[in-house]
């Protein structure tokens, strides 16, 4: 009974939630949005990490939650760079109808939960934001959490935009 109090707490109920939310989008809106925040993801993360200023910028520094979000503020503004930019250059952005569509909507939320665990576990300051048990928790703060976080995207991506290509919808 403890295992599962575990995995429905406030916070694992809200990543179903998001995931749920991103999944509806994609659904009714098409998949655009979230191609681009996936794609979006990869060079903001590569500013953010390269971006020299970043001592100079942080907006609150007292404490390890105002630290964190002040480096989340930094993250967000090179992402919202990013994502303009991504947004642009999507075209395959039409939705599918029925179960396939809604299993795509699915995947693609999936992968913009899983970057954002990255971003959380290995960007950004380290801040335990998550109660996603042990295994989990351990699983997604190892290098190969890291690798599979930021792997399972980019073959979504690639996965479901060759079938577009080849006209398969």
């Amino acid at each position: 009974m403890d295992f599962i109090s575990s995995y429905l707490s406030t916070l694992n109920i809200t990543l179903i939630a998001v995931v749920l939310l991103l999944t509806i989008i994609s659904f009714y809106r098409g998949r655009s949005i979230l191609y681009s925040i996936i794609l979006a993801y990869f060079p903001a993360a590569i500013l953010y990490a390269s971006f020299p200023y970043k001592k100079q910028m942080l907006f609150f520094q007292n404490g390890a939650d105002q630290l964190f979000y002040s480096n989340l503020i930094i993250f967000l503004i090179f992402f919202c760079l990013s994502f303009f930019g991504a947004i642009r250059i999507v075209h395959s952005g039409e939705s599918r109808a029925g179960l396939h569509g809604f299993i795509d909507a699915l995947v693609l939320s999936i992968s913009v939960v899983l970057l954002t665990t990255a971003l959380t576990f290995h960007i950004l300051p380290y801040k335990d934001i998550y109660n996603l048990g042990t295994l989990v928790q351990s699983f997604l703060s190892s290098k190969m959490g890291y690798f599979v976080s930021t792997l399972v995207p980019v073959i979504t991506i690639y996965w479901m935009t060759r079938r577009y290509q080849r006209g398969v919808l």
